[in-house]
């Protein structure tokens, strides 16, 4: 019966250590699929993934939340401008005349 392993693997040009999930039966199989898709690759751990989370426990994954934060600024600051474009055209065209004639020596 196959499992997921997540596979924490070092490689000496990359900065840093990267991780892989893989099918396998056993940890060791899971480290040779690693080593044979990555050659070089010096395996650090394997675990298997049960359910979403590693078997270990306590990794909680916040990978994609800086992502996520900024996709949620751009969508207020749209919907902001959406929301109140009659306010803001006039105080953009107001600084902006202000801000030429200011710097025009």
């Amino acid at each position: 019966m196959t499992s997921t392993y997540k596979v924490t693997y070092y490689k000496p040009n990359l900065a840093g250590s990267r991780s892989m999930k893989v099918e396998a039966e056993y940890h060791s199989e899971a480290e040779d699929l690693v080593r044979g898709m990555v050659p070089g690759a010096d395996v650090i751990r394997s675990e298997e993934v049960r359910g979403g989370e590693s078997s270990s426990g306590g990794d909680m994954n916040l990978g994609n939340m800086g992502g996520m934060l900024g996709l949620f600024a751009v969508l207020f600051v749209l919907w902001l401008i959406i929301e109140y474009w009659m306010f803001i055209i006039p105080i953009t065209l107001i600084i902006a005349i202000l801000y030429y004639f200011g710097t025009k020596n």
